[in-house]
């Protein structure tokens, strides 16, 4: 249980701007898609927060949080 623990800690990587310093606009732009995914996120719009998330995703796989959320948003999805 302490070894996953350590690991998935070690591929954390969050959305914070001296993680990226070399990638401003890009990480403008991801940071702007989180912002918006969090706002549908909250308010239960797991389908538009799913769309503003996989946008992030691809700018920054390994934020831990991010990934946790979209989970909860395709378990949300209706079938």
């Amino acid at each position: 249980m302490l070894v996953a623990t350590l690991a998935a800690t070690a591929q954390d990587t969050p959305f914070d701007k001296n993680y990226f310093s070399n990638q401003k606009d890009e990480f403008k732009q991801a940071y702007s898609d989180l912002k918006n995914g969090e706002n549908y996120y909250t308010k239960g719009y797991y389908n538009e927060a799913l769309e503003y998330y996989n946008e992030a995703y691809k700018f920054n796989p390994n934020y831990s949080t991010l990934n946790y959320r979209i989970g909860v948003c395709y378990i949300n999805l209706p079938m």
